[in-house]
């Protein structure tokens, strides 16, 4: 039987339109974000649908795709995801990816901070 372990990281961006950067630093501003209370309120309103994402990608009975891999993304105050990024490529972590990029999420917590996007860090990991 598989299990799968979720680790969701969420970011409030320091620039003005949106993280940018190179993935490993979208990687950590996320991280870093984690701690905010607004982060932590939009993670747990994300769960639903990354939940049924994975369950797509990685449905019962299908064969096992062990390992790990971290998707970035911005969400606009519409809940359109943009700039989806995935390391490493397998076969699971693209579809996720497709996944998440074709979804609208909640509008994520921008006014108080004056930001345009809201970036997103999601790290995913599958075990036996």
């Amino acid at each position: 039987m598989r299990s799968i372990s979720i680790t969701m990281v969420l970011a409030i961006s320091t620039v003005m339109i949106g993280c940018g950067g190179s993935f490993h630093s979208r990687v950590q501003a996320g991280k870093q974000a984690l701690r905010t209370p607004a982060g932590k309120v939009y993670e747990k309103s994300l769960a639903p649908t990354i939940g049924r994402a994975m369950r797509e990608c990685l449905p019962p009975g299908s064969p096992p795709q062990y390992g790990g891999f971290t998707v970035v993304a911005d969400v606009n105050m519409a809940g359109t995801v943009m700039s989806v990024k995935v390391e490493p490529s397998t076969t699971a972590s693209r579809c996720f990816a497709e996944k998440i990029s074709m979804v609208t999420l909640p509008a994520p917590p921008l006014e108080e901070r004056g930001f345009e996007l809201f970036p997103v860090t999601i790290e995913m990991q599958v075990v036996p």
